[in-house]
This record gives C-alpha cells, structure tokens and sequence, in this order.
C-alpha cells in the first residue's frame, strides 16, 4: 500500500501541468514520503492535456493517467481516482495550479501528527469579479440557512482524508463542495484549515454563469437536510390541516344555527395543497440524494 494519493482530475490544463507536476514532487520530497502515486484524470480534455501527461508519465514512475471516455465533472473525476487508487491517505488537488501544491505538506503534516481523519482546505478569498464574489456570499449563506450549520463562506474544494473513511468520503461525493459541507456535518475527526486561492496563471475558468448557477441549485440538492426540512414541514401542514377540519367540524355541528361558510373550506384546500407540494418535494429530494 503507499503512503500517499495524490487525486488530480484534468480538463485542458495543459499550460499548468508541467509546472504543477514539479510543485507536487517538490512537496511530497519534503515530506520524505517513498511510496506514493500520482493519479491525473483525464477528463476527456480537448487540448493536448493527455499528451503532455503522457510525457510527464516517462519521467516519472509514480504517476498514473486515468482516461475517461467523455466528460464527466470534477466531482465524477475525483471519484474515479479515489476508487482506482490504494492508500494510507489522500488528497485532491485541482490541475489550474490555483490551490498551492504546498497544502500536500500541510495536510500530511495535520493527518499524520493529529490522528484525523480528514483535513478540510477552505479558501480565505475568492478570484474572480465583484459578481462573482458577491453570487458566492449569497450562495454559502443559503447553504448555511438550509443546513443549519456556518460554514467557511467561499467553500471547501480541496480536501485530503484517511484510508479509514475513504468509502464515506466516496459515497459522499456529488459535487465537490457540496460533499465538503456533509463531510463537515458527519465526521468527528476533522480539521479545516484556511488558505489563500492563487490567481489563474494559465487560460480561463470554464465556469460560465449559467453553469455556476446549476453548481449552485445541485449543491442545494445535494443537502440532505433540505429534504428533511420539506419532509417535517409537510407533516406540519398536514397536521394543521386536520386539526383545523376538526375544529371547523365540530364548530358546525355544535353551532346553534348551521351556517356554511366558503372561506373555511378555502383554507383546508390550501393547507392540503401546500402539505402535498410540500410532500412530493421532500421524496424528490430524496430520490435525487440516492442517484
């Protein structure tokens, strides 16, 4: 078994590559680590990210190239890495060289010392324009409203963990920040560390706001106490509506003079409508967080 994974999805990264290869190695010699794969998903790149893995991979023996056959996401990438790969403990990095390689001393240093089982990296500041920043606020505080939990405002997308609970961590993971947050709820023993997000040195995000926005709405979904807000709330609509029927009920059976009012009625329509709305996106929502 080695001692470290190094899990790196890829997709058109091909100006950082070398670069970031030479950090990692640079770092895993600090740590005077041995045995150690360095695991790069090639997440059906359409530049030459593949070529210049390939060449990487003649340099160096501890490097390993996963090639999927269509374009699945960070999260899916991650995923595959995780599950092809046999360690002691690891780590996820992305491939743009916005997270510093250093983070891969820091969390051996905290995880082997500590006796933890994950180390989450939550990022300090944001790049990127005053839109964006602004969108990203909005969206961890709505996170933090539906979970109930204050989580680091910028997220959570680089994390390393144990071989203890590499199966949690794996059936966990939907969307890469979305899976910190439940990993944050789940495990005992954890640790978050804060670190500065580094500019982008080479090309572009590829997150346009349109797929910013659908990160956001599946992030949401992927809370499971999202559906158990819908789940409890629904049964206290449904109970408000029969104990109201029952008070409506027995006030006109008992009333001296029998008069029927419409407005009551209209009251018990919407309760129930609400409760079923209510109902049907709670089992929704727990379909979703089965796929």
């Amino acid at each position: 078994m080695n001692e470290l994974s190094i899990i790196i999805p890829v997709y058109n990264n091909e100006q950082s590559l070398a670069e970031l290869n030479n950090k990692i190695y640079k770092s895993i010699k600090e740590i005077n680590i041995k045995k150690f794969s360095v695991i790069y998903i090639n997440d059906f790149s359409t530049d030459d990210s593949l070529k210049v893995l390939n060449s990487l991979k003649k340099k160096n023996k501890e490097i390993t190239i996963i090639k999927l056959k269509k374009n699945s996401g960070q999260a899916n990438a991650t995923k595959v890495g995780i599950i092809k790969s046999h360690s002691k403990y690891y780590f996820t990095l992305a491939a743009d060289l916005q997270d510093d390689p250093k983070l891969i001393k820091a969390f051996y240093k905290e995880i082997k010392n500590k006796k933890i089982d994950i180390v989450l990296f939550a990022k300090k500041n944001l790049q990127g324009t005053a839109f964006n920043k602004f969108f990203s606020f909005i969206h961890w505080k709505l996170m933090s409203i539906i979970s109930g939990k204050k989580f680091p405002k910028y997220g959570c997308d680089v994390f390393g963990f144990s071989h203890n609970v590499k199966n949690e961590v794996f059936s966990k993971i939907k969307f890469i920040e979305s899976t910190s947050i439940e990993l944050f709820k789940s495990l005992r023993n954890k640790k978050i560390i804060y670190f500065t997000k580094m500019k982008r040195k080479y090309g572009v995000s590829s997150h346009t706001f349109k797929k910013r926005f659908q990160t956001s709405i599946n992030q949401i979904l992927a809370l499971k106490s999202l559906s158990e807000i819908f789940w409890y709330f629904s049964f206290f609509i449904i109970g408000l509506f029969i104990v109201s029927g029952l008070v409506i009920f027995f006030k006109f059976v008992f009333a001296e003079f029998k008069i029927f009012t419409g407005w009551r009625s209209l009251i018990l329509l919407n309760l129930m409508s609400f409760s079923l709305i209510l109902f049907n996106f709670a089992l929704i929502f727990r379909y979703l967080n089965k796929l």
